[in-house]
């Protein structure tokens, strides 16, 4: 079943999106819906990677060189940057005291493809999902989710193009925040920023589209840490030491005691 929907619906998802259907937007916003909770990918057919003990390969070369890749297979890319390590059980009191803006014009995280689930070979290599993900309307605004200054762009690649291109996430925009956390919006269809340049929350950052290793029109939104930060004018893409869930940063806030003196509902 999950072969058929894979070679008939997939194809199907990609032309509609791609052409003018009289009528489709309907079927585009399903279908493109459809697309984020499904994959090609076989978990049960996975190659299992093991880390090489010394990677061969230099960060400083492919930034020199201004590779848009560090690989053109999930086997490239982990055997010489690695993966992000997936932490589904972070907690602290930067979560507690920071609410996200919506990225996109979806208003809910029940519209959203959850983080940490495992349903491609990358997410089990890594051990989950690395963000969530937001189906969207091609070219709809992409905005920031907190005031920060923008320490990464990479704007190369093209819809539907080479699903390796910025090593998956395609064209995408990194922000780093005032707390020490940093924000990734990936899959991009084009960027409106460019390192260095300091955005508000809720500004627009980018248009949503299907670049990269995408199968429809969405965002790929992360949240994580770098302790060594973004290397300059590197336009190679580069790894998060780990990611924790975005949605956590929706969610309603337990409410110190100083807080509840100030609330009447207390």
């Amino acid at each position: 079943m999950m072969n058929f929907l894979h070679k008939k619906i997939l194809p199907l998802t990609l032309m509609i999106t791609k052409c003018n259907v009289p009528g489709g937007d309907m079927v585009k916003k399903l279908l493109s819906i459809f697309s984020l909770f499904n994959s090609d990918s076989n978990v049960d057919k996975c190659i299992e990677f093991k880390p090489p003990e010394v990677r061969n390969y230099s960060m400083e070369l492919a930034c020199k060189n201004r590779l848009d890749r560090t690989g053109n297979s999930l086997e490239e890319v982990f055997q010489t940057v690695g993966l992000q390590k997936v932490e589904k059980h972070y907690s602290s009191q930067l979560v507690d005291n920071t609410y996200f803006a919506f990225p996109t014009s979806v208003q809910s995280i029940f519209q959203m493809r959850s983080f940490g689930v495992i349903s491609t070979c990358l997410e089990q290599l890594n051990g989950g999902h690395e963000g969530v993900d937001i189906s969207g309307e091609m070219k709809e605004p992409v905005m920031a989710v907190e005031p920060g200054e923008v320490v990464y762009v990479l704007d190369s690649c093209e819809n539907y193009g080479s699903k390796w291109c910025g090593n998956g996430w395609g064209n995408h925009v990194v922000i780093k925040h005032e707390n020490g956390l940093y924000t990734r919006y990936a899959h991009l269809d084009m960027t409106l920023v460019e390192v260095g340049e300091k955005v508000y929350k809720s500004q627009k950052i980018g248009l949503l589209g299907s670049s990269g290793l995408s199968n429809g029109p969405h965002l790929h939104l992360e949240a994580g840490f770098k302790e060594d930060g973004f290397k300059n004018n590197c336009i190679t893409p580069q790894n998060f030491d780990f990611v924790i869930d975005p949605k956590s940063f929706y969610l309603p806030k337990k409410k110190t005691f100083m807080d509840r003196e100030d609330d009447d509902s207390y």
